[in-house]
């Protein structure tokens, strides 16, 4: 028999006449088998640098059902298969016949290559060691079965129901299925070349419960040959706890195997004589099949090779096992760092072959139409119309008759939800855990099938020539919708993570040569709704601090396309004054590697929490701009649509200039940190060169209302009174309330003797919130001053119609405080954003036109220069909160008090490296402004703040040929304030 001849060749030790003798009875069971090592790589087609040293079986069982053939499998049962492979650089020998190539007729597809086909396999272990000088490693399969499965991929009883024939196309389609229990593999780095494998450590360690592998085939009903194959690999859940020392191992094996391969090209024995040998591997049929086939055979047909992979969820935790302090730079306060990333539902999808410029309507999982499609059809397009214009014409009429034909390789990579926790280390509660990147999928209700992630590679060639020019390769990066909130441990922790790896890279040659002539690919990011979230400095001893600055948008799209950079007359900064800094308007203009980047409108809000309402800071613009790389120079260019209009009151500034304080100290830490790691580095020589123009800029600044009481007037000061719980205590005492004021609701709560609000009276400044409330000690005030003000009386709001409740509110008493204010959280800050839109204020506007800026980057020093043409100064008086953010939407021009010369203002930003201490000066000239006095007053206590940090930053300001008018609505006429030149200056700390 066949079958029994194959298994001798298969084997050393095994005789034919006993395989014989046995299997006539059904069963057979033999044990000890070594496997012929020569035939096992040839079969295998294993590369050059790999060699098997030693195989086989401890035991095999076969069972033989001779009467029922048709339709069941044979089943062999294998105890342990263990394989020694050698990693190696020896040259090949040359291959022999295949061992295949006489297990049938290779003209016919007959009854023995449907049994082999059909035949049941199942293996307690396999063990697959391999071993070098360097490395050692094993991969270990346990309970592995190989089955012939359903269509659907059930198990049957009949194997006729594995297979589907089209006797129209001739064509059939096979199912089978590889499943195991446990999949483990091990790695790790020798101490000494002669060590044995079995006393190695293994500090690279991935083991996953379960997984299968589905192996569709479509053949060729004749002679068996396979046409197309579909291989699916699932996986259940993976835990990998990877810790630096592992990953620099694994990039020291990637590298001990780059260079194998390597040496293995050099001395490769290339035959093609039997390519066509194997019946079961052969070129694909090129007829398409019929339309004419039968239905079941529709239904589970594919018209491509293809392989999958599908993970349903990937936990990772990558640790920081480095004890060594000087591995860590100064100022180092994380001990043992981790982050755990997890991914759900990962699946990696590999088409080596199929039709450029398909729809891909077959491909798996894949929804079609959408925008990565339509994406890659225009660059196709767009590379065709570039190929095209050559002079020769012989070339040009190729490439039209062989475009239709161009075949791709394409790599796809989709995530369904994907979380990222910050940096935790051995003092981080659990409770304390926060999330640097997570998806917001479940707020926007995604439909199942539209990814977190999706990623998408292709490269192309032209089936039949080598020699016409082919399109350049393309990726496509979809991200969104998520949030992203900024953490300084975190991007700290992740710099030395990039250090180490980068390091470990270099150190194994893996980087590509800078030489080579490879074209980078055409690259487009399209992130859908970002959202950034910068957590303000704290302590948050008042309510009207806000927590946190949110940046949201639309859509950024990022892209390398030429057709991206077809209209370059909306960039205002490369056709104004052109004789300014034209090397660099070249370079953004026609250079190469260039990205054009592109946003839906920006918008920024400041809140008090997650769970709050946000205040409108920056009104929506969107920006474009163009980022131009070569070698080391970077050109940026950023501008936006749009006027930028941006408001901000008291307290809102004050947490800003913190935030900068904070950023200042945290990138000085950070430049500290990367002068550490490039210790005994050559400097780098990278020169980035910004550039950017703005039509105009409206600077909203909301103020208090009113005359702050002078410290001379007694009477004043007698009146003013500092708190709102102040009110409400006396409103308690008049009311003989026995125990403390309770207010269940806010909206219960009724205040009395409010004053009528006319602009030109002089005001208390407890009527509005923003005006620092000092030298009042309360411990209960900020319960209730986060929930309400005296600002809005009964006519504004009506929800604000306050009266007592009953003093026995359980919630009034000192003990239940904190937890009452928890439960009506969401309401109060509903409440509180109404109230704050429903108030009266002062706002001093500020309008700045034409603004240019220009800024330099190199040797670590930065330079920043600009200057703009106008600034308009106006005011409006007594204006509600929601008014001012209907006067940001407007496109007109409100600031018409103030008209100015050319070249209004010029300023200049220096900080030099190595130096602490940053320098901006700024020269205005010939300002004409009308001011009224109770703007002036307030603006020196909006900028007040009493949390005092250390000054870094050396100011100038120069004023000439100006003009001031202060007016006082009390009086005929203004002060008024003629500058010849005046100079403010500020010197650091």
């Amino acid at each position: 028999m066949k079958i029994a001849y194959f298994s001798f060749r298969f084997t050393k030790n095994l005789k034919p006449e006993q395989i014989s003798l046995d299997v006539l009875k059904g069963n057979s069971k033999l044990q000890f088998i070594e496997i012929n090592e020569d035939v096992l790589t040839e079969i295998l087609e294993l590369p050059s640098w790999l060699k098997i040293k030693k195989a086989y079986c401890t035991g095999v069982a076969v069972n033989v059902p001779w009467t029922k053939l048709k339709t069941c499998p044979i089943q062999i049962f294998i105890d342990e298969i263990n394989v020694d492979v050698e990693l190696t650089n020896e040259k090949k020998k040359a291959p022999k016949s295949n061992p295949l190539g006489n297990l049938g007729d290779s003209t016919s597809y007959g009854f023995i290559n449907k049994i082999v086909e059909n035949m049941s396999l199942y293996i307690s272990s396999v063990e697959i060691n391999f071993d070098s000088d360097v490395f050692g490693g094993s991969f270990m399969l346990q309970r592995l079965s190989v089955e012939s499965r359903s269509p659907g991929w059930a198990q049957v009883k009949d194997l006729r129901q594995t297979r589907i024939t089209c006797s129209t196309s001739n064509r059939t389609l096979m199912f089978k299925q590889l499943s195991w229990h446990l999949l483990r593999i091990e790695a790790s780095a020798k101490t000494s070349k002669n060590e044995q494998r079995s006393k190695i450590n293994a500090p690279l360690r991935l083991i996953t419960s379960g997984g299968k592998i589905r192996i569709a085939l479509k053949k060729n009903a004749t002679d068996g040959s396979v046409i197309h194959a579909r291989i699916q690999t699932i996986l259940d859940d993976i835990l990998w706890v990877a810790t630096l020392p592992q990953l620099r191992s694994a990039i020291s094996f990637a590298s001990y195997i780059a260079d194998l391969v390597k040496e293995s090209q050099k001395n490769n024995v290339i035959s093609t004589a039997h390519a066509s040998d194997n019946p079961f591997i052969k070129e694909a049929d090129k007829s398409s099949d019929a339309k004419t086939t039968t239905s079941a055979y529709n239904i589970f047909h594919f018209d491509q090779t293809s392989y999958h992979l599908h993970v349903k969820k990937i936990d990772l935790h990558l640790c920081d096992d480095a004890h060594t302090a000087s591995d860590y730079p100064p100022d180092w306060d994380i001990d043992s760092g981790a982050m755990q990333v997890t991914l759900h539902q990962v699946l990696i999808d590999v088409y080596p072959k199929a039709h450029a410029q398909s729809d891909r309507s077959t491909w798996m999982r894949y929804p079609n139409p959408n925008p990565i499609v339509t994406w890659f059809n225009s660059h196709l397009n767009e590379q065709f119309m570039l190929l095209g214009n050559v002079e020769d014409e012989t070339t040009k009429q190729r490439l039209e008759r062989c475009w239709p034909q161009l075949i791709g390789f394409f790599v796809v990579l989709r995530v369904h939800d994907l979380t990222v926790q910050c940096v935790s280390d051995m003092n981080t509660k659990k409770d304390a855990l926060t999330n640097l990147f997570e998806s917001e999928r479940h707020l926007h209700s995604l439909p199942s099938d539209q990814q977190i992630v999706h990623v998408e590679f292709g490269t192309f060639y032209h089936p039949h020539s080598d020699k016409l020019p082919v399109p350049n390769s393309a990726v496509y990066f979809q991200l969104g919708p998520f949030t992203v909130s900024f953490d300084e441990r975190t991007t700290r922790w992740c710099c030395y993570v990039v250090h180490a790896l980068s390091s470990a890279i270099e150190d194994g040659n893996l980087i590509p040569e800078k030489d080579l002539d490879v074209r980078p690919p055409t690259i487009k990011i399209s992130l859908l709704m970002p959202r950034l979230v910068l957590n303000l400095p704290g302590p948050f001893t008042d309510f009207n601090f806000p927590q946190r600055l949110v940046a949201s948008m639309s859509s950024l799209s990022i892209s390398s396309s030429p057709y991206d950079f077809k209209d370059h007359k909306k960039f205002i900064s490369l056709y104004r004054k052109k004789k300014e800094y034209p090397e660099i308007k070249q370079r953004l203009s026609s250079g190469k590697n260039r990205f054009h980047l592109s946003t839906s409108p920006v918008w920024i809000e400041i809140d008090h929490g997650p769970q709050t309402k946000g205040f409108p800071f920056l009104h929506d613009v969107s920006f474009n701009g163009i980022v131009a790389i070569d070698k080391d120079q970077v050109d940026v260019l950023v501008e936006p649509v749009e006027d930028i209009s941006i408001v901000v009151d008291h307290y809102q500034f004050l947490q800003l200039t913190r935030l900068g304080d904070k950023f200042t100290q945290f990138f000085d830490q950070l430049t500290l940190d990367m002068k550490h790691y490039n210790m005994g580095k050559p400097k780098s020589n990278v020169r980035v060169d910004f550039l950017s123009a703005i039509a105009r800029i409206r600077l909203y600044i909301v103020l208090t209302m009113g005359e702050i009481p002078s410290p001379y007037d007694q009477s004043a000061m007698n009146n003013f009174n500092h708190s709102f719980m102040d009110r409400l205590s006396e409103i308690a005492s008049t009311k003989s309330m026995t125990n403390a004021a309770s207010f269940a609701n806010v909206s219960d709560i009724k205040v009395i003797n409010e004053p009528t609000r006319r602009i030109n009276q002089t005001a208390t400044p407890e009527e509005f919130p923003e005006f620092p409330r000092g030298g009042i000690q309360n411990d209960s005030s900020p319960m209730l001053d986060e929930v309400a003000s005296i600002a809005t009386s009964v006519e504004d709001e009506a929800v604000f119609d306050y009266t007592e409740m009953a003093s026995d509110d359980p919630f009034g008493l000192p003990e239940y405080a904190d937890e009452a204010i928890t439960i009506d959280e969401p309401a109060i800050n509903d409440r509180t954003f109404r109230h704050t839109m429903a108030k009266q204020a002062n706002v001093f506007m500020v309008s700045l036109k034409n603004l240019d800026v220009v800024g330099k980057v190199a040797n670590e020093n930065l330079r920043v220069d600009g200057n703009l043409t106008n600034i308009d100064l106006n005011e409006r008086l007594g204006i509600l909160r929601r008014e001012i953010n209907d006067l940001m939407r407007s496109n007109g021009d409100e600031t018409n008090t103030t008209t100015q010369a050319h070249n209004a203002a010029c300023f200049k930003f220096l900080s030099p490296a190595n130096e602490r201490i940053s320098q901006f000066s700024i020269d205005i000239n010939q300002l004409y402004a009308t001011i009224d006095d109770e703007i002036i007053t307030h603006l020196g206590a909006f900028a007040k703040d009493d949390f005092i940090t250390e000054n870094r930053l050396r100011l100038s300001i120069n004023i000439h040929d100006s003009s001031i008018a202060v007016v006082d609505r009390r009086k005929k006429k203004p002060l008024r304030l003629r500058i010849k030149a005046l100079s403010i200056e500020q010197e650091e700390d």
